[in-house]
């Protein structure tokens, strides 16, 4: 699924913003020194300029008014171009260390269907992300590892993904389970994937609409425990089947 000739054009980038004025034109300058010409702002109902600035960077910018981090990450999914064969998700808050997506297509060319941010690896980056975030991220990734088998260090945003995988793994969820049911989704089709260790920054603009506030941590961890419960309880069958079938051969 994965070809050697991956090339920086391949990739499409979605971003989903909510109300990040001060940093969105800085990711989108960013991912265009590196070569980014395909990029795409999903404008979750922001009260901000996030949208006018995002247009005026150089970005293609899609409204969706219906809250929801897995809702915006669906809508940009739609009507992709054929050449887009990869695509790469990132936050609009300028925290991931994009600059770090060369190795993100070192790594796919070498075979991975999906390529994961890990922020927990480096010292440096972990302490950057609150106690919340670290606990949270460990203890879905340990479920994971229970249940799936699959060893996953992190449930970072950033990801580089196979389109041909995408449409496998048939994304569900519209909320903040986005992250995990990727992951979850990657581990029941057996699809071969890697984590790169990065660099996170510390927010220096707004407030994270996750971590920032007690409610919303607490609907984060809700949100990320259900879906690993929905889906050790309700596999899809069809998928297993096709796993099991991957590895015989």
């Amino acid at each position: 699924m994965s070809p050697r000739g991956l090339s920086i054009e391949d990739i499409f980038v979605l971003i989903p913003a909510l109300n990040e004025a001060e940093s969105i034109a800085s990711v989108i300058g960013r991912l265009r020194a590196l070569g980014c010409s395909h990029i795409r702002v999903i404008n979750n109902g922001s009260t901000d300029d996030t949208a006018a600035i995002a247009r005026g960077a150089g970005a293609v910018v899609i409204d969706e008014p219906v809250a929801g981090y897995g809702m915006a990450c669906w809508r940009g999914l739609q009507d992709l171009p054929e050449h887009a064969r990869w695509v790469l998700f990132c936050d609009a808050d300028g925290c991931d260390e994009l600059e770090a997506l060369p190795r993100f297509i070192a790594a796919a060319r070498e075979g991975a269907d999906l390529v994961l941010a890990d922020r927990l690896s480096l010292s440096n980056s972990a302490e950057k992300l609150t106690l919340p975030q670290r606990f949270g991220n460990r203890l879905a990734v340990v479920l994971i590892r229970l249940v799936w088998g699959a060893r996953f260090n992190d449930l970072g945003p950033m990801r580089l993904v196979n389109r041909l995988l995408l449409h496998e793994i048939d994304m569900k969820d519209r909320g903040f389970g986005w992250t995990v049911e990727m992951q979850i989704r990657a581990a029941q089709l057996s699809a071969c994937f890697t984590e790169i260790p990065v660099a996170y920054q510390s927010r220096r603009h707004g407030r994270s609409k996750i971590s920032g506030t007690v409610r919303g941590v607490i609907m984060a961890g809700t949100t990320i425990l259900s879906t690993i419960a929905y889906h050790a309880l309700w596999p899809r069958g069809a998928d297993l089947k096709i796993a099991s079938l991957r590895r015989t051969l």
